[in-house]
This record gives structure tokens, sequence and C-alpha cells, in this order.
């Protein structure tokens, strides 16, 4: 018996026409009139749908708005917008609701490309009824990936690891752009090529109110140079790393600008002086520094110095944060779920179907957070596999519910432009087949390309800024 399908279509005939094409197709289907009839089918639970065939224009409720609120309760089922309408905004709601495909109704070829979407989209939800495990065929991108000792296989994540491999034998400052948790230091110590001990890592948050413990730290200190500071004096960071070391300064954005100004004449003059000392010691190492993706906007608030920016900003790698990267949370699951077992000589798997939750999760804390959250749920569960009712409510509510308008429509742009273009990076920016992909007309897509400033010839990273 094939999957249950439900259609959700507010014209009598149009709907009775899908569920007999379906029906033909050997799947079992249910058919209501309204989202909010969808709503409540959801809600009672009576019965698991592979795929919901969804209308999007529809009176009360349109299609974008009955998909938001069938996502933020059950997660499992994937949705295909069925609509007449080929408007672009539409089309967008639609992929901004958790869509994954939308098919125009009426044009050539609509019951083989309904048919091919419905199918495909049958298989994955057979699949979320089984537990996560090893795929043995490794991508290219897997092994780009884990040649710098992270986990994923993105492409976003691919193009982070073979920048570091690029840079790896290069001198020059490096700045590494990103938000808390997404593996800053891990990209750090990619870049580093010297032994272990040669990688002097710095938390600047350390020193956020207290410049004279920075300048303690990193330029090290003279004898008597102030009360609590060793008898004999001591080197600092910056001094211990001549000769072929890595200083790596993390969150350098919490430096206030006095410390900036510090940082800055050393890095000018290639040279230090101890606290208390006047002997100056040449400066010879590798620097590598971390901070917020927003560091240039802060250099235009008056809050970090320019010429401490261009200083550091020689070399750069931006890491996305982790829901722009969704297909990176199936193998980090897997990873920090083997590496629970393995301590505590347990076998705990998570379902498939689980872990559509967690890709759908907003992940603000970015990788930290999700290894917190698989421990937790690892460590509470009593049984040997992770039901999706182990998990907390928040992964089933809207995660932007307590964003602002403006905020939210902010992070829609930027992931519809992520969406785009990601489609046409997989077909080598060839348009006909990523708007086959998306399953929009090829017209539709031009007008999105032109609604974004897409060329087909502009790099996805320019895109997005």
């Amino acid at each position: 018996m094939k999957p249950r399908v439900l259609v959700v279509d507010d014209q009598n005939y149009l709907r009775d026409a899908t569920c007999l094409m379906l029906r033909g197709w050997g799947y079992a289907v249910d058919a209501v009139a309204s989202g909010v009839e969808a709503i409540e089918l959801i809600k009672a639970g009576t019965n698991e749908y592979a795929v919901i065939v969804l209308d999007y224009c529809m009176p009360e409720m349109n299609g974008g708005e009955t998909a938001r609120r069938i996502m933020a309760i059950n997660q499992e089922s994937t949705i295909i917008v069925f609509s007449g309408s080929d408007n672009p905004d539409n089309i967008l709601d639609s992929w901004d609701s958790g869509a994954v495909v939308f098919v125009r109704k009426g044009e050539d070829g609509t019951p083989e490309k309904l048919r091919a979407a419905v199918e495909a989209n049958c298989r994955k939800f057979h699949e979320t009824l089984q537990t996560l495990k090893h795929n043995h065929c490794i991508s290219g991108n897997q092994k780009i990936i884990a040649s710098i000792g992270m986990v994923g296989r993105s492409s976003a994540l691919a193009k982070v690891s073979t920048d570091a491999i690029n840079y790896q034998d290069k001198k020059e400052n490096t700045l590494i752009m990103g938000s808390t948790g997404v593996g800053k230091e891990k990209v750090a110590r990619a870049l580093h090529t010297g032994r272990a001990d040669t990688f002097f890592p710095v938390n600047c948050s350390n020193f956020s109110n207290n410049q004279g413990l920075m300048e303690a730290e990193l330029f090290g200190y003279e004898k008597g140079a102030f009360t609590g500071g060793l008898s004999t004096g001591k080197a600092g960071i910056f001094e211990c790393a001549r000769g072929g070391g890595t200083v790596y300064l993390d969150e350098i954005h919490n430096l206030n600008l006095s410390a900036q100004k510090s940082l800055l004449r050393v890095l000018q003059e290639k040279a230090i002086r101890r606290v208390g000392g006047s002997k100056e010691y040449e400066i010879n190492f590798r620097l590598i520094c971390s901070g917020k993706a927003d560091l240039f906007e802060m250099t235009e608030r008056g809050e970090f110095l320019p010429d401490l920016y261009y200083r550091i900003d020689v070399l750069s790698i931006v890491i996305p944060e982790l829901r722009f990267r969704k297909e990176d949370i199936e193998p980090l699951v897997l990873y920090f779920t083997e590496k629970y077992n393995l301590k505590h000589g347990e076998k705990k798997k998570f379902l498939m179907k689980t872990v559509r939750y967690l890709e759908n999760y907003s992940w603000p804390g970015n990788v930290r957070e999700l290894e917190n959250a698989v421990t937790k749920l690892l460590a509470n569960s009593k049984h040997a596999t992770i039901d999706p009712k182990e998990l907390p409510s928040k992964f089933f509510a809207d995660s932007n519910s307590d964003a602002t308008y403006v905020e939210l429509e902010k992070k829609h742009e930027v992931e519809k432009k992520l969406l785009i273009s990601s489609s046409l990076e997989s077909t080598n920016w060839k348009v006909a087949p990523a708007a086959s992909r998306l399953g929009v007309p090829l017209s539709t897509m031009y007008d999105l390309m032109n609604k974004f400033g897409i060329s087909k010839k502009r790099p996805a990273e320019m895109i997005v800024n």
C-alpha cells in the first residue's frame, strides 16, 4: 500500500480531479476544501500523511499560511503547492512556508510533474520511519569538509573548507566571520599548519573591560610591572608565537576601542614592548581573528576601528549560520549520537522523522546548540530510538514567532536569494534546469532573478550581501 496523501483545494471539480489522478496512481487519498479543515485534520492525527497537495489561492486562509500552520504542528509531511497561479510572490511565499515543490496547474506535463513530485517525496517519507545511520557513499563535499575536521555535506560548508585549505600556506592576516557556535575556532585550527603547541587561542571576551589584562596576556610584562604579576616577569602570547606560530584572537569585536587602538599599534609597527618594559621585540606570527558577521557594520557605527578592520581582513572566510545549511544537520546529529554512544557504551539512535523536526528549527546557537540538544535528548530518553514525541515544544512552533516583522521579512529575503542562487549553482548557472528543479516556469524564474538582482554570472556569495 502506497502512503496516504491529503489534497486541499477549495474548488470541488479541481479537488476531485486531483484525487482521481492520485488514486489512479495507487495512493490512498483524503480531501478537504479549506486550510482550516486541513489543520483540524492534521491536529486530530487520525491519519499520517506522507504528502499534502495544497492549492495556494483559497479564501479565508491561503496556501502559504496553511502550510506554515501545518508545519508548526507536523513537520514529517511534505507539502507540494499545486496552484493555477504563477505569481512570483505566491511562489516565494510557498517556499517560505515550507513547501518543497511548486507545480502549476494546467501546464503541459502537469500530471507527470505532480506524479514525480509525489513519488519522490513519498520515498523520503518512508525514510523518516527508519533510524539515522551511516551512508557509506561519501559525497565530495563531505570529504572536503572532513579534511578540516568539521562535519557536514552542504555546499556552503564545503566552500568554507575549500577556502581554509587554500589559505593554509598563506601568511596574511585572516578574518573568520560568523555567529556564535558556527565553528570559527575549528576553521582557525585548520588554517594553522604548525605544531599543535604553536597555536595560541585567545578569547577576547575575557578582555572586554580590561585593557591592562589584554596587554599583559598578549604583550607580556616585566618584573614589578603590576601587583600580582610573576616576580620574574612573563613573555606574552605574541612573543611566544614568534617564528612560525599562529595567534587566534576569537570574538575580537568584544575589545573596546582603547584596546583596539593598542592592538592596532602593534600590528602596524610589527613589534611589541612588554608592560613595564622598554625593550622592543619584533613579532613574526600568523594572525587569525574571528568576529561577528556584522563586523564591518560595527565600523560604520563607530564601534570598531576601520583601520584595525582593514588590517585583519586581508583574507576572509564567512561561515553561514546553521539554519542556512540544513543539509549539515543530519550528519551532525549522527556524529553527535555516535560520540555520545561511544562515551556511554550505549546504542541509541534517532528516527529520521525526528531529524526532520531538528532540520526545521532555526538553531540560534548554531552547531553548539545542536550538540547540546542531541546530547540532552540521548541522556533523557529511556528508549533505544529517539521519537519526535520526546522533542521539546520549541521544535513544534514557529521559531520566528518573537521576531519583529521587519526582521522576519529580512530573513526571508536572504532565504529566498539563497534558495534561488543555490538552485542555479547546482545546475552550473543554467536557468532552465534550475527553474525545473524549483518547479517554476522559466519566465517566472527570470522574474525572480530580476527581483533579487541575480545575474547568471554573479557568484552566490555576492548575492546574499
